[in-house]
């Protein structure tokens, strides 16, 4: 198999949430998290930041990122995910995998591109997309959509999953965006389940947020998984070993 490249693609405006991919999350800008995220998954063998911004591209290259300039032309809301992705096929045709890590999801695991990755390949598709699926109790046409046939409400085990693409991870075969033009080919893909907090996605001030408390929580438990046992104070250790040897003396 030839090279499987990653792409970051972050471009300099955002109108919902202002600076969006220069904005701090956590400990370093949004848009190095997916970087981050890229070079730790052990089936990609380079990662590419692509921006029309000299901030970003020099941002991502000392964060481990390949620069890789794209036309102004893509850099603006008229720009849809077929048109990206048929960009970067064309500027990276000798690759053979190409991984869209989304920047505004930035808690997708290298273990998760990996596991797309191995995917794509042992089911020989052109396509997996990074997907959620949580049974949901919809509402259609302004009424609930759930009942039982004898009108009972079911229990939430009882519902269909519903399946949604988190727009933050998709790895295609390069020849295959080349022919079709296409972000993901609808006639050979596969979904590729994510967790809830992969599956967050930032578009809104409010999702920012929830992005930080997110992260500041992650943080803390990894923190804590590292932690040494803390010894007890030394009047606690006399008083627990007075203890210890009256019972010895005394017995229970």
């Amino acid at each position: 198999m030839g090279e499987v490249v990653a792409v970051v693609h972050a471009k300099g405006t955002s109108e919902r949430v202002r600076g969006k991919n220069l904005r701090v999350l956590g400990d370093r800008p949004l848009f190095c998290h997916a970087i981050a995220n890229a070079r730790r998954a052990g089936r990609v063998d380079t990662v590419y930041v692509d921006s029309e911004a000299d901030q970003i591209l020099a941002i991502g290259a000392e964060h481990g990122a390949q620069p890789l300039r794209r036309p102004a032309d893509l850099a603006t809301n008229a720009a849809t995910g077929d048109d990206l992705a048929l960009w970067q096929a064309t500027a990276l045709s000798d690759s053979a995998v190409i991984v869209q890590v989304v920047p505004t999801s930035p808690f997708v695991r290298a273990e998760s591109i990996d596991g797309a990755i191995d995917l794509l390949l042992r089911e020989r598709v052109d396509s997996v997309v990074g997907v959620r699926r949580e049974p949901l109790y919809q509402w259609r046409d302004g009424r609930p959509a759930y009942f039982r046939a004898d009108g009972t409400i079911p229990n939430s085990q009882e519902l269909e999953p519903v399946t949604y693409e988190t727009t933050g991870l998709y790895v295609n075969r390069t020849r295959a965006v080349l022919r079709s033009g296409r972000r993901v080919s609808v006639t050979s893909c596969a979904p590729y389940s994510l967790t809830a907090v992969e599956a967050i996605d930032i578009d809104t001030e409010e999702d920012f947020l929830l992005a930080e408390l997110v992260d500041a929580g992650l943080r803390t438990r990894a923190t804590a998984s590292v932690r040494p046992p803390v010894d007890p104070a030394p009047d606690e250790r006399s008083r627990d070993g007075a203890v210890a040897l009256r019972a010895r003396h005394h017995g229970p």
